[in-house]
């Protein structure tokens, strides 16, 4: 898939009860064949806005759980957003961050749970039990996460983990429609 091999490997132990298996590679790629191969679990059809502000932003990782936290956070945008809207996953560098926002035009987060969202035992305990994990996923990693309102109506989450930064070198913007019907058309928008 075009991916450099990893530069070191290390394991590492969350405070969650999870161990992390880190590598150093490049998140963009990463970021972009995941919203590519992405599948709602509800089959809701939804336009998918993958853009990248860097060309490559090597970071080390634990691939698989990094991928397990942005899917959880792709699947609750897809079940509070109507069908047919737009998901949108960014990827950039700033301040010695890769920093990955995924905004919706879903229903939102009420202000008075925003604090809360992230605790295991708040509201809907499928979806705080995810949130909470994304959260232990992400501290784990040294990284931050975050909610707040998406200006156009929804919801925005941004994570922020631990990179060295790289210039703006290119935009990379792609456009993935998904259904049951067709899986995975992928259009270039640029």
């Amino acid at each position: 898939d075009g991916e450099a091999p990893a530069q070191s490997s290390s394991e590492a132990q969350s405070s969650a009860s999870f161990s992390l298996q880190l590598q150093t590679a490049d998140l963009v790629p990463c970021l972009r064949q995941l919203c590519t191969a992405f599948t709602p679990a509800d089959g809701k059809r939804v336009k998918i806005f993958f853009m990248a502000f860097v060309e490559k932003l090597p970071i080390t990782f634990d691939r698989e759980r990094i991928e397990q936290a942005v899917s959880i956070l792709l699947n609750n945008s897809v079940r509070f957003s109507p069908s047919n809207s737009k998901i949108k996953v960014f990827v950039d560098a700033h301040s010695g961050k890769a920093v990955i926002r995924i905004s919706d035009t879903g229903i939102g987060i009420p202000d008075e749970v925003k604090e809360h969202v992230f605790d295991a035992y708040m509201g809907d305990s499928e979806v705080n039990l995810n949130l909470s994990l994304v959260k232990d996923i992400v501290e784990a990693h040294h990284g931050t996460v975050e909610v707040s309102d998406n200006p156009g109506g929804g919801t925005v989450f941004v994570i922020g983990l631990p990179a060295e930064s790289k210039p703006v070198d290119d935009v990379i913007e792609e456009a993935i429609l998904m259904d049951d019907e067709e899986e995975n058309n992928e259009e270039n928008t640029l």
